[in-house]
């Protein structure tokens, strides 16, 4: 009977990303993030599948909705 409300309770320390995350975690957790050139405040990083199948850590620029944009913070340009 608490098991909705705990879920709730629990969801509201966590960011909008790991709202609709599958599978989703009970816990919230410690975004990482870097400074990225040409950017004010520092950026939080993702693990992103790029087309050829490999996987690469990068920085999110922007997000509207499920698309969101993405840098290398090693190389940003």
């Amino acid at each position: 009977m608490f098991g909705p409300v705990i879920w709730v309770l629990m969801s509201s320390f966590k960011t909008q990303a790991a709202l609709i995350e599958f599978p989703p975690q009970f816990f919230p957790f410690q975004q990482d993030s870097v400074q990225v050139d040409g950017y004010e405040e520092p950026l939080p990083l993702y693990d992103v599948t790029l087309e050829d199948g490999s996987v690469r850590q990068m920085a999110q620029v922007r997000r509207v909705g499920i698309d969101a944009q993405f840098a290398d913070p090693v190389e940003p340009g």
